[in-house]
């Protein structure tokens, strides 16, 4: 079974890169890079969401055999990209994903209170991420991180707050997962997925905050591992 991650606002593959050594042997991780990052970094940046999530299309299609058994799984924004890349399998001859997992993010029918940091200083932009503890210390005070790190997260920002969501409902069943302590996903907005699909649903919340799904790995990972094995 093939497991595509997508990383959150701002991410790397290589968030998922310990998911590798740890999971069931019976799944193959394989992390998703957008362009403008990390192996990808040469490539020009996804200017709008619907690139971004052709981009993500692309590379599943490519990867996936005819009858071949897989799953996607997003967090945070990542989550937002994966139900709509799912929406263009769906939309295509491409056989649906087994399981979709959306992570950390409300659906796209509840607009959260953000503020639009693109248009922001990059001062006000670093300073807003470590209030939520989405960005190491270091990159406060690291110019050389921030002239990699900056273009990336702006970008991301401006592509989430333009993004046009399809509404359409997917067949694939949906399991989302939430963080008890995050305060900005709210579990009563996470149970509204289940309004895109056909499919079985479920939500499951799981200790730790907006990142629980990198602190709180082993936990997620046995659950997904579970949840793959149905």
């Amino acid at each position: 079974m093939n497991l595509f991650c997508i990383p959150h606002l701002g991410g790397y593959s290589s968030s998922f890169a310990p998911w590798k050594r740890k999971i069931d042997s019976s799944i193959t991780i394989r992390p998703l890079e957008l362009p403008g990052r990390g192996a990808r970094m040469s490539e020009p940046l996804c200017g709008d969401f619907s690139s971004a999530a052709e981009d993500m299309y692309r590379k599943i299609s490519q990867t996936v055999e005819r009858g071949e058994k897989y799953a996607i799984l997003g967090h945070s924004m990542g989550a937002l990209l994966a139900y709509e890349v799912t929406v263009l399998i769906q939309q295509s001859v491409m056989q649906q994903p087994d399981i979709l997992f959306l992570s950390g993010r409300c659906p796209p029918h509840i607009v959260l209170d953000e503020p639009l940091l693109h248009d922001q200083s990059d001062r006000e932009i670093l300073e807003h991420l470590f209030k939520f503890d989405s960005i190491p210390e270091e990159l406060l005070v690291n110019q050389e991180l921030q002239k990699v790190f900056l273009p990336i997260l702006k970008m991301d920002y401006k592509i989430l707050a333009d993004y046009k969501p399809s509404s359409t409902v997917v067949k694939c069943p949906i399991r989302v997962l939430g963080g008890i302590d995050d305060v900005g996903v709210k579990e009563s907005h996470l149970s509204q997925w289940q309004e895109y699909t056909t499919g079985p649903f479920k939500l499951h919340m799981l200790e730790g905050d907006h990142f629980f799904i990198y602190e709180n790995s082993e936990a997620v990972m046995k659950l997904v591992s579970e949840q793959l094995e149905i």
